[in-house]
C-alpha cells in the first residue's frame, strides 16, 4: 500500500489544503483531501482491467473550500434537510443554520463539510478528524468527529465514521460523492441505471 501526499495550497484565513493518494498494489486508488475529508477521485478497474476514474471531482482543489454542491465530501453534523431550521430536544427548541431557503442542509453553511481536517496516515489508508464546538451552526454538543479511509487489495474502499459527543444531540453523517461508472464521465448520469439492495427507504418531506 502507498500513502503519498501531493498538492499542498495555503488559503488566507482558513489554512493549508493537501490532497492524500492510497493506492494499491493493483493501481486500485482513491484521492482525499483534508477541505472537507472529500473523496476526489476513486480510480478502479474495469471489466477489461483498466483503470478508470468513476468519481466527480474538482480539477482545483481550492474548489473544495466553497464546494456548493458538496461533491465527494463528509456532510454532517446531519446530513440532509433539517425542515424549517429547527428541532426539540428534550424539551428544548434549537434554532440553527438556515442555508436552504427556510432548511438546514447538510449541517448549514459551515458544517463539517467547511472544515480543514487533521489527517494521520494508517497502514492501510488516512484517518481525518474534526472538532464542531457546542452551538456551532445552532446544534447543541461540542463533537470530534472522525473518519476512516480504508483501501484494500480486493480494490475496494471502506468508510468508517466516528463521532463523540459531549453531550446528548443529533448526528447523521454520510460521504456526498457523485458517482458515474461509465468511468471518467463518457457516459451521462442520466443514462445509467442504480440498483440498490434495501428493503427500506427514507421518504423526505413526508
Amino acid at each position: 500500500m502507498k500513502i503519498y501526499e501531493e498538492n499542498g495550497i495555503s488559503i488566507p484565513g482558513l489554512g493549508s489544503i493537501y490532497k492524500y493518494i492510497i493506492e494499491n498494489s493493483n493501481g486500485f486508488k482513491v484521492g482525499i483531501v483534508n477541505c472537507g475529508a472529500a473523496i476526489t477521485e476513486i480510480f478502479t478497474p474495469d471489466r477489461e482491467g483498466r483503470l478508470e476514474n468513476v468519481v466527480l471531482g474538482y480539477a482545483n482543489i481550492a474548489d473544495y473550500v466553497e464546494n456548493p454542491a458538496y461533491i465527494g465530501c463528509v456532510v454532517g453534523r446531519t446530513a440532509g434537510r433539517v425542515s424549517k431550521g429547527c428541532f426539540t430536544l428534550n424539551g428544548v427548541e434549537y434554532k440553527l443554520d438556515k442555508n436552504n431557503g427556510e432548511n438546514n442542509l447538510h449541517g448549514g453553511a459551515y458544517g463539517i463539510s467547511k472544515k480543514l481536517w487533521d489527517v494521520d496516515e494508517t497502514r492501510d489508508g488516512l484517518i481525518l478528524s474534526c472538532r464542531s464546538r457546542h452551538l456551532e451552526g445552532g446544534f447543541p454538543g461540542e463533537i470530534d468527529f472522525k473518519v476512516r479511509y480504508t483501501v484494500t487489495d480486493e480494490n475496494s474502499l471502506k468508510i468508517e465514521y466516528l463521532a463523540i459527543p459531549d453531550r446528548e444531540t443529533i448526528i447523521n453523517m454520510t460521504n456526498h460523492s457523485y458517482f458515474n461508472l461509465s468511468g471518467n464521465m463518457r457516459v451521462g448520469g442520466e443514462k445509467q441505471l442504480l440498483r440498490i439492495g434495501s428493503n427500506t427507504f427514507c421518504r423526505v418531506g413526508g
